[in-house]
């Protein structure tokens, strides 16, 4: 089955697949394969791609498990290169990856989520394992992210949907303090199921 689709800047469409990496080649309308394993770090890293977001540069970043990927057109060829996570991640794995407006990438894991830097190379922590120490006694992980136009972090779990607060003064929402949205069978107005797999926000500021 597919797990994600995207056109990049070049308009070549990319296909993440539990089997690798697919870019589909107009003119021969056949698709080229790229697995993970082959440019990985780590023995035994799977093919899983998780998440595909358009890189700054034109290039392209995936997930699979452990390891971010970026992968770029050079001249006929393209190349792939893989990026290690920070050490805390042992165990850890990926579940997908995201870009908000302004163009920062995130890195959605099953207990942390840290933001990218192409840049720098680096990864800065948003939500760390520590923080999460009340959730995960109750097999509580991630699996979506997203930051409004007010700063404020929406957080996707297995067991509700986790709202952060942006408040005055602070640059950042404090990831120990989240108001929590359940499924309620009987209230029609609540979360219709515990387990969020995407997150949204329309032109007219409604969060899906």
């Amino acid at each position: 089955f597919v797990t994600s689709v995207l056109k990049d800047r070049l308009q070549q469409i990319w296909v993440g697949t539990p089997a690798g990496l697919l870019q589909y080649d107009r003119t021969t309308k056949r698709f080229n394969s790229f697995l993970p394993s082959a440019y990985s770090n780590f023995a035994g890293i799977e093919d899983y791609v998780n998440g595909l977001v358009p890189g700054p540069d034109g290039s392209v970043y995936f997930g699979a498990k452990s390891e971010l990927f970026n992968i770029r057109k050079s001249g006929n060829n393209h190349e792939l290169r893989a990026i290690p996570l920070p050490d805390e991640v042992e165990g850890n794995s990926m579940r997908t990856i995201v870009k908000d407006d302004l163009g920062r990438i995130y890195v959605i894991l099953r207990y942390s989520i840290y933001e990218y830097d192409p840049a720098a190379n680096a990864f800065h922590p948003v939500i760390k394992i520590e923080d999460q120490k009340k959730l995960l006694a109750r097999g509580f992980y991630l699996s979506s992210f997203y930051i409004d136009p007010g700063g404020n972090h929406w957080v996707g779990t297995c067991s509700g949907l986790e709202f952060y607060r942006k408040k005055p003064g602070r640059a950042k929402p404090d990831p120990r303090d989240p108001v929590t949205y359940y499924h309620q069978p009987t209230d029609t107005n609540s979360l219709r199921n515990q387990n969020i797999l995407c997150i949204a926000q329309d032109r007219y500021l409604n969060i899906w």
